[in-house]
């Protein structure tokens, strides 16, 4: 059973380093009926922030040259009504946790994640935006998969 869209389906952002994790997620939230944009660099995702109407955008944590700590704060500078996603490895989660708070970001998304959590974050994400509601902290954490 998979978890509806929102009526207005929106367009997402996602930025990592790795290409494997950027078709992973392309392929996962593509059913839900979103247009997914990637980047393997943050200055490309400010790019396609810059000029495409993005409603949600995730990043990485550690990418290089540039994090996602800072990809995500210019992204509120340029876009601020864009709500903003950190992905962490599980040894970055405590620094990534800080950042929900300190910056006002929506959720974090551990990795590995659970794709059915993310779909839920994604849709929880866009339905907040469409509404039209002012993008505010929130404790969402996605937990690892657990691998039997």
């Amino acid at each position: 059973m998979g978890i509806p869209a929102p009526n207005d389906v929106g367009r997402i952002l996602v930025v990592d380093h790795d290409r494997a994790v950027l078709e992973h997620m392309r392929t996962t939230l593509e059913t839900l009926g979103c247009k997914v944009l990637t980047a393997t660099e943050a200055t490309e995702g400010l790019r396609l922030l810059k000029t495409q109407d993005v409603e949600l955008i995730l990043a990485e944590l550690r990418m290089s040259p540039i994090s996602g700590e800072v990809l995500l704060a210019c992204a509120h500078a340029v876009r601020p009504d864009v709500r903003r996603v950190i992905m962490a490895a599980p040894e970055d989660v405590a620094e990534a946790t800080a950042l929900i708070s300190s910056a006002g970001l929506m959720a974090l998304v551990t990795k590995p994640w659970n794709d059915d959590a993310l779909r839920g974050l994604v849709v929880q994400g866009l339905i907040r935006r469409n509404a039209m509601r002012p993008p505010r902290a929130a404790s969402h954490h996605i937990r690892p998969a657990h691998v039997s």
